[in-house]
């Protein structure tokens, strides 16, 4: 079975190698869900991609169990989420503290923690992805400059499962298992137990200004922003955070206008979310 798996990774990497990025997706696409799943399990193969990104340099070990390994071995992230990461690379330049809710592997903290800004903090609930977070963290040398926690955020202080789909414990779109998303979870499963917080609670003490914060959390966004009422009040940080459909944007400005923000700016989208750009009034004045 060894043998197998190996020739199978081989395999995938040569084809990642000479394809084109959107054949490559299509061809995903046409596969079942299921199979691809027990397939990138089974792979093993990490490596180290050199990333450069507005002006930027820094490391990420992956593979193909990543979701952003296409991505990586095929452009170096140049392409992924480009205006999402413009806008924060915008922000965190000026940023006193930076929140990464949702950070995965650690892109958006990496990249804030070398553009320069102080203060880094990295969110991360599902304890496989968490590992993968403090191995790059480690490799660009930034163990001590961004603070990282295993820990889900949310309007209370709970416990909660983590699931992820059947046998791809690294997904980024690991969820928590009440998340209102719609999604047929049938094959899920149990990932970790975790811990939940509310940003109040985190920055309870806090004096410097929280300046912005990235939410990509798969559908608990509203649950995450109801508590952080303090916290926007307070700091009036930007926010850069994913939605799921035009029911979550709606509920979302609704909540946010509250606050004295904008309507959400739509910045990209993929085949299942889009990235909003929240500014408070106070920001374009």
């Amino acid at each position: 079975m060894k043998i197998i798996t190996h020739l199978l990774e081989r395999s995938a990497l040569l084809c990642v190698k000479l394809l084109p990025l959107s054949t490559l997706y299509k061809l995903v696409s046409m596969l079942p869900k299921s199979l691809m799943a027990r397939i990138l399990s089974s792979f093993e193969l990490l490596k180290v991609y050199r990333v450069s990104l507005f002006g930027k340099e820094f490391s990420i070990e992956s593979g193909p169990r990543d979701d952003h390994y296409l991505d990586l071995e095929k452009d170096g992230l140049r392409t992924w989420e480009h205006e999402a990461l413009s806008i924060w690379a915008g922000e965190v330049r000026k940023a006193e503290i930076a929140v990464d809710i949702g950070a995965y592997f650690g892109v958006y903290s990496i990249l804030a923690a070398k553009l320069g800004c102080p203060r880094v903090l990295a969110l991360e609930p599902n304890s496989s992805n968490f590992v993968q977070l403090q191995k790059n963290l480690l490799l660009n040398n930034l163990g001590d400059s961004v603070v990282s926690h295993r820990v889900a955020v949310g309007a209370e202080s709970k416990t909660v499962a983590m699931i992820t789909p059947g046998g791809r414990p690294n997904s980024s779109g690991s969820q928590i298992s009440d998340s209102p998303t719609g999604r047929e979870l049938g094959s899920w499963k149990v990932e970790s137990m975790v811990d939940m917080i509310t940003l109040d609670a985190l920055f309870v003490d806090e004096s410097a200004r929280i300046s912005v914060i990235k939410i990509d959390a798969e559908g608990y966004e509203l649950f995450i922003l109801q508590g952080a009422i303090k916290t926007l009040s307070s700091h009036t940080p930007s926010i850069l955070i994913e939605l799921l459909n035009e029911k979550r944007k709606s509920e979302t400005d609704d909540f946010l206008r509250n606050f004295g923000y904008f309507s959400g700016q739509p910045i990209e989208s993929s085949g299942v979310c889009t990235n909003f750009f929240y500014q408070h009034s106070r920001s374009s004045s």
